[in-house]
Protein backbone atom coordinates (compact mmCIF):
# COMPACT_ATOMS: atom_id res chain seq x y z
CA UNK A 1 0.00 0.00 0.00
CA UNK A 2 2.65 2.36 0.67
CA UNK A 3 4.14 1.60 -2.49
CA UNK A 4 1.41 2.90 -4.25
CA UNK A 5 1.13 6.25 -2.29
CA UNK A 6 4.52 6.82 -2.91
CA UNK A 7 3.90 6.35 -6.86
CA UNK A 8 0.82 8.39 -6.81
CA UNK A 9 2.36 11.05 -4.98
CA UNK A 10 5.47 10.50 -7.80
CA UNK A 11 2.86 11.02 -10.48
CA UNK A 12 1.12 13.93 -9.05
CA UNK A 13 3.88 15.61 -8.59
CA UNK A 14 5.10 15.43 -11.87
CA UNK A 15 1.90 16.18 -13.58
CA UNK A 16 1.97 19.43 -11.72
CA UNK A 17 5.41 20.30 -12.93
CA UNK A 18 4.44 19.67 -16.07
CA UNK A 19 1.46 22.01 -16.14
CA UNK A 20 3.72 24.41 -14.26
CA UNK A 21 6.18 24.33 -16.90
CA UNK A 22 3.37 24.12 -20.24
CA UNK A 23 1.80 27.26 -18.36
CA UNK A 24 5.19 29.29 -18.24
CA UNK A 25 5.43 28.63 -22.13
CA UNK A 26 2.54 29.90 -23.05
CA UNK A 27 2.39 32.88 -20.89
CA UNK A 28 5.72 33.88 -22.97
CA UNK A 29 4.32 32.88 -26.33
CA UNK A 30 0.91 35.50 -24.83
CA UNK A 31 3.37 37.71 -24.13
CA UNK A 32 5.37 37.81 -27.59
CA UNK A 33 1.62 37.83 -30.00
CA UNK A 34 0.49 40.53 -27.56
CA UNK A 35 3.35 43.27 -27.83
CA UNK A 36 2.43 45.73 -30.24
CA UNK A 37 -0.38 48.58 -31.18
CA UNK A 38 -4.26 47.60 -30.54
CA UNK A 39 -7.31 49.27 -31.10
CA UNK A 40 -10.76 48.59 -29.34
CA UNK A 41 -13.38 48.24 -31.78
CA UNK A 42 -15.90 47.24 -29.87
CA UNK A 43 -17.21 46.92 -25.90
CA UNK A 44 -20.05 44.05 -24.72
CA UNK A 45 -20.99 45.06 -20.83
CA UNK A 46 -23.45 42.33 -19.22
CA UNK A 47 -24.64 43.68 -15.98
CA UNK A 48 -25.90 41.59 -13.12
CA UNK A 49 -27.98 42.65 -9.75
CA UNK A 50 -27.87 39.85 -7.05
CA UNK A 51 -26.96 37.60 -10.23
CA UNK A 52 -29.67 38.26 -12.26
CA UNK A 53 -29.14 39.27 -15.66
CA UNK A 54 -30.06 42.83 -16.24
CA UNK A 55 -28.94 43.10 -20.02
CA UNK A 56 -26.14 43.56 -22.27
CA UNK A 57 -24.77 46.44 -23.52
CA UNK A 58 -22.76 47.06 -27.19
CA UNK A 59 -20.35 49.69 -28.08
CA UNK A 60 -19.50 49.48 -31.56
CA UNK A 61 -17.14 52.54 -32.91
CA UNK A 62 -18.47 54.34 -29.99
CA UNK A 63 -16.52 55.52 -26.51
CA UNK A 64 -13.83 53.10 -28.55
CA UNK A 65 -11.49 55.77 -29.50
CA UNK A 66 -8.63 53.78 -27.79
CA UNK A 67 -5.27 52.57 -28.60
CA UNK A 68 -2.91 50.60 -26.77
CA UNK A 69 0.40 49.57 -27.57
CA UNK A 70 2.08 46.95 -25.35
CA UNK A 71 5.74 47.05 -24.93
CA UNK A 72 7.91 44.88 -24.89
CA UNK A 73 9.70 46.38 -21.55
CA UNK A 74 6.14 45.39 -19.83
CA UNK A 75 4.55 49.19 -20.24
CA UNK A 76 1.37 50.03 -21.94
CA UNK A 77 0.83 53.17 -23.31
CA UNK A 78 -2.87 53.92 -24.22
CA UNK A 79 -3.48 56.90 -26.80
CA UNK A 80 -6.87 58.62 -27.25
CA UNK A 81 -7.46 58.56 -31.12
CA UNK A 82 -9.58 61.72 -31.23
CA UNK A 83 -6.56 63.47 -29.89
CA UNK A 84 -3.06 61.55 -30.10
CA UNK A 85 -2.15 62.53 -26.73
CA UNK A 86 -1.29 59.50 -24.69
CA UNK A 87 -1.83 58.74 -21.02
CA UNK A 88 0.66 58.05 -18.04
CA UNK A 89 2.23 54.51 -18.56
CA UNK A 90 0.76 51.37 -17.23
CA UNK A 91 2.79 48.07 -16.34
CA UNK A 92 1.52 44.81 -17.82
CA UNK A 93 2.41 41.24 -17.36
CA UNK A 94 0.91 37.66 -18.26
CA UNK A 95 0.44 35.57 -15.73
CA UNK A 96 -1.48 32.06 -15.58
CA UNK A 97 -2.90 33.06 -19.29
CA UNK A 98 -4.31 36.54 -17.79
CA UNK A 99 -2.91 40.21 -18.32
CA UNK A 100 -2.55 41.42 -15.31
CA UNK A 101 -2.42 45.65 -15.57
CA UNK A 102 -0.70 47.81 -12.61
CA UNK A 103 -1.90 51.56 -12.46
CA UNK A 104 -1.00 54.28 -10.34
CA UNK A 105 -3.72 56.08 -9.61
CA UNK A 106 -1.89 58.81 -6.92
CA UNK A 107 1.94 58.71 -6.02
CA UNK A 108 2.62 55.40 -5.19
CA UNK A 109 -0.12 54.04 -4.97
CA UNK A 110 -1.60 51.15 -7.67
CA UNK A 111 -4.63 49.59 -8.67
CA UNK A 112 -4.31 46.13 -10.21
CA UNK A 113 -6.84 45.16 -12.80
CA UNK A 114 -6.89 41.25 -14.49
CA UNK A 115 -8.06 40.42 -17.61
CA UNK A 116 -8.60 37.12 -19.08
CA UNK A 117 -7.05 36.38 -22.44
CA UNK A 118 -10.42 34.82 -24.53
CA UNK A 119 -8.88 34.60 -27.90
CA UNK A 120 -5.44 35.98 -28.45
CA UNK A 121 -4.55 35.60 -32.89
CA UNK A 122 -2.19 37.61 -35.02
CA UNK A 123 -4.95 40.32 -35.88
CA UNK A 124 -7.53 39.91 -33.12
CA UNK A 125 -7.74 39.60 -29.44
CA UNK A 126 -10.65 39.49 -27.24
CA UNK A 127 -10.59 40.65 -23.09
CA UNK A 128 -13.10 39.94 -20.15
CA UNK A 129 -13.20 42.26 -17.68
CA UNK A 130 -14.66 41.70 -14.66
CA UNK A 131 -16.33 44.67 -12.31
CA UNK A 132 -18.12 44.00 -8.97
CA UNK A 133 -19.13 46.14 -6.45
CA UNK A 134 -21.92 46.78 -3.63
CA UNK A 135 -23.88 49.07 -3.11
CA UNK A 136 -27.30 50.03 -0.61
CA UNK A 137 -27.46 45.71 0.27
CA UNK A 138 -27.18 45.09 -3.81
CA UNK A 139 -24.36 43.24 -5.25
CA UNK A 140 -23.67 44.82 -9.03
CA UNK A 141 -21.78 42.93 -11.12
CA UNK A 142 -20.24 43.52 -14.78
CA UNK A 143 -19.07 41.29 -17.11
CA UNK A 144 -17.17 43.53 -20.28
CA UNK A 145 -15.55 41.89 -23.30
CA UNK A 146 -13.59 44.10 -24.80
CA UNK A 147 -12.67 43.53 -28.86
CA UNK A 148 -8.77 45.08 -30.34
CA UNK A 149 -7.57 44.53 -33.73
CA UNK A 150 -4.09 44.60 -34.43
CA UNK A 151 -3.30 48.32 -36.07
Amino acid sequence: MKTISKITVGIFIGMMMSLVISSCAKDDQYQKHIEGVWKIHRIDGTSYENGKEMGTSISENNNTDLTFDFKSDGTLIEYDDATGRPDEPINWKIENGKIIFNTMVSYGEYVTSVCDILELKKSSMILSFLYEHDWDGIHYKTVYKIYFSRK
